[in-house]
């Protein structure tokens, strides 16, 4: 509004500020030493007698510093004090912070002029009385923690993980489950599910070359700015990302001028052995074209000050924007040359690094019926790019985290990745389609494999024989002529992503479910996907954990008799081998096993972390039975392996069943990503407490070989 420029760019004796946690690109000397008076206001009653007004907003500065901290005005209100009790701010920080704090001049979320009070570390926003209560928060006082990381002593690969979040105006939505806006849920989703897991890992021995990853930020509005540069991961920075949360999102969302950063951090990586991660997550598609002119010189995504002089709008109620007289199609040209800009950037960076070293990842967490084209393409660029669309679900922002901070691991423990190449232009399904029951399929969310199709054939079904020690065909579920695989995936890991998959029958122009459930896993690298040696592997490694886990359930029967619910297995697994011309030498590859229902908890993974006990989930001894049988498997195989990442479903009357095991071993192997040899073995142990299941057994200690 005019009175908001007005109030924020009225003289060279005012400052222009942000809100707490973007840093402030530009100040000017100081705020106005008055604002101007306001219109009279009286507070309603509500029945309770009459509410005084105090002195004019252009004498209570005078009065200050007479009254009593506990005297300084203060009107509260159920939005400002909900906040503070949140953040664990009381009412006399407030007052302190008018009375003795540093005073700003900013506006609110639609223009309308606010007072900013700082002092020892509370931040106060009033409105223009510097009555009411509008908000509070807290800022973190130790700036001198965010040191960049010294490239210089690492050994080996490091990896820098560059964010680029949206904090335009549409981020103060308050449409995600569970959080005051998306600006927030992105910054918690980011603290918990991409920090907090490096932070726990550094903790244990295997994560002592984590310490080898930075992590810069870049705020992408209007005016883009590098907000953190090259910080390491720990607590500080944790805290720093709850600050961030309370960050509001104003104006528009420029991509170019985010990249344009992201390209100004990198330049200095590219000389260095420093793998490149870039996280950009956005709500909506990019608005650089609003301020940029057509090649005639004329703002043709502006509004027509003279349409708008004389009332005129369109039909809708649209503002009118100006023409190009020379040519019409002027409006799509500036938008086109956005997204060949923002590709261009992109293109740049694979060729700094080499497109096999640098990783683009978009996220469009945003409503679900905008064109996230351009961060579809901005993926496709390079090799190792992927482009997610979550909608608004932060279940599905989690996996996208969670799946990033396993490669960063991945990546940082085995000396700086496998150098596979990722595969391109894949999506996340929502999670309304994952837990849909599957009856009928059709091809346009499916690939169907039918047996006997001249392109798209079943070859074969196969098993692990673990007593044969070889592989075995396996028939179709009774009636079945085709297998399905869903197209998106609902998860990923390290090494594979997962997906839905059914065997069906045909039934007129589509496929009727026969089969149980199931999840079929596919390699994220591309390379991986034109042999059968990746899904053997695993299926191999699943069934000696199978065998594993029968001869553990057997002396654990013998020894507590009476205890179903200590009863261990993995879940069946197969190997599908099917034609596909749109895959290398026309064949593919899936993995497949039951989908298990219940509810889904990981015991303990391959970096030595251990579950805690939940309500409805194991307790006492029984949820000690997946970390004894890790340690089993390391006893009876003579130290030489140990299966880990127990993770699956339990229940009273079954006991456990797992699935997807890792296996560390004493020689390690590059070939299996998630086996880290005798760190991995070190790392368990170093968790790992012998329960009353362990010494029962007889089973042996650790050996470190190392």
């Amino acid at each position: 509004s005019l009175k908001s420029r007005q109030w924020l760019r009225g003289g060279d004796s005012q400052k222009r500020t942000r809100r707490s946690g973007v840093t402030t690109r530009s100040k000017l000397d100081q705020a106005p030493a008055t604002m101007p008076k306001p219109k009279p206001f009286r507070l309603p009653t509500f029945g309770l007698g009459e509410i005084h007004e105090e002195d004019p907003v252009d004498e209570l500065a005078d009065q200050l510093s007479s009254l009593a901290t506990e005297d300084i005005s203060l009107v509260s209100h159920d939005h400002g004090r909900a906040r503070r009790q949140e953040r664990g701010i009381s009412r006399r920080e407030l007052q302190a912070a008018k009375k003795y704090g540093r005073r700003e001049a900013t506006i609110g979320p639609h223009g309308e002029p606010r007072w900013k009070f700082v002092y020892n570390g509370t931040s106060y926003i009033t409105d223009e009385t510097e009555r009411h209560e509008i908000t509070s928060w807290k800022s973190d006082a130790n700036h001198d923690a965010f040191g960049p990381v010294d490239y210089g002593g690492l050994v080996g690969c490091a990896v820098h993980v560059v964010l680029v979040v949206d904090h335009s105006g549409s981020m103060r939505k308050s449409d995600v489950l569970g959080y005051a806006d998306r600006t927030e849920a992105v910054y918690e989703t980011l603290r918990r599910e991409l920090l907090l897991p490096q932070i726990d890992l550094m903790k244990t021995a295997i994560g002592a070359s984590c310490a080898d990853i930075a992590v810069s930020l870049i705020i992408m509005s209007s005016d883009s700015h590098i907000q953190l540069d090259r910080v390491p991961v720990n607590e500080v920075l944790c805290a720093r990302f709850e600050e961030l949360a309370n960050s509001e999102g104003r104006s528009h969302g420029h991509y170019i001028p985010a990249l344009q950063r992201v390209r100004t951090l990198l330049k200095d990586d590219a000389a260095r052995r420093v793998h490149p991660i870039v996280f950009f997550v956005s709500d909506g598609a990019p608005s650089d074209h609003i301020d940029a002119e057509c090649r005639h010189g004329v703002h043709v995504w502006h509004e027509d000050r003279a349409a708008s002089r004389e009332g005129r709008r369109h039909e809708s109620g649209r503002a009118v924007l100006q023409s190009c007289e020379t040519e019409k199609t002027c409006r799509k040209d500036t938008q086109e040359r956005t997204i060949t800009e923002c590709c261009d950037i992109i293109r740049e960076l694979g060729k700094m690094f080499g497109e096999d070293r640098i990783t683009m990842n978009t996220v469009a967490f945003g409503a679900p019926n905008i064109d996230y084209g351009v961060l579809e393409e901005m993926a496709r660029v390079l090799k190792r790019g992927s482009f997610q669309k979550l909608g608004l679900g932060i279940q599905l922002l989690r996996q996208s985290l969670s799946t990033l901070s396993s490669t960063i691991t991945t990546m940082l423990t085995s000396g700086g990745g496998s150098g596979l190449t990722l595969r391109a232009g894949r999506e996340m399904e929502t999670k309304e389609a994952f837990h849909a029951p599957v009856t009928k399929v059709t091809h346009h969310d499916w690939d169907v494999y039918t047996r006997g199709d001249a392109v798209y054939d079943i070859v074969s079904k196969r098993q692990y024989d673990w007593s044969k020690r070889e592989f075995v065909e396996a028939d179709l579920c009774e009636g079945a002529t085709s297998v399905a695989f869903a197209k998106k995936y609902f998860a990923q890991g390290a090494e594979r992503s997962a997906h839905r998959c059914v065997e069906v029958k045909t039934d007129g122009d589509g496929f009727e479910a026969v089969g149980f459930p199931m999840v079929g896993k596919e390699s994220l690298f591309q390379e991986e996907l034109k042999h059968a040696k990746f899904h053997e592997r695993v299926a191999r490694i699943h069934a000696e954990g199978n065998h594993m886990a029968q001869l553990f359930s057997a002396r654990l029967a013998r020894a507590f008799p009476g205890h179903p619910e200590f009863k261990l297995r993995f879940s069946d697994c197969w190997v599908y081998t099917v034609t596909d011309d749109r895959y290398r030498d026309n064949v593919a590859y899936i993995l497949a096993e039951p989908r298990l229902e219940g509810r889904w908890t990981k015991w303990n993974n391959n970096s030595g972390k251990v579950a805690k006990e939940r309500g409805d989930g194991p307790s006492g001894l029984c949820l000690e039975v997946p970390q004894a049988f890790s340690h089993f498997t390391y006893s009876v195989t003579d130290g030489k392996n140990l299966f880990c990442d127990s993770q699956g479903i339990w229940n009273h009357v079954d006991g456990f069943c797992l699935t997807d095991p890792a296996r560390h071993t004493v020689e390690g192997s590059h070939k299996q990503r998630t086996d880290k040899g005798i760190a991995g073995m070190r790392a368990f142990f170093e968790t790992h407490e012998c329960s009353e299941l362990c010494k029962t057994l007889g089973l042996k200690p650790f050996r470190d070989s190392a």
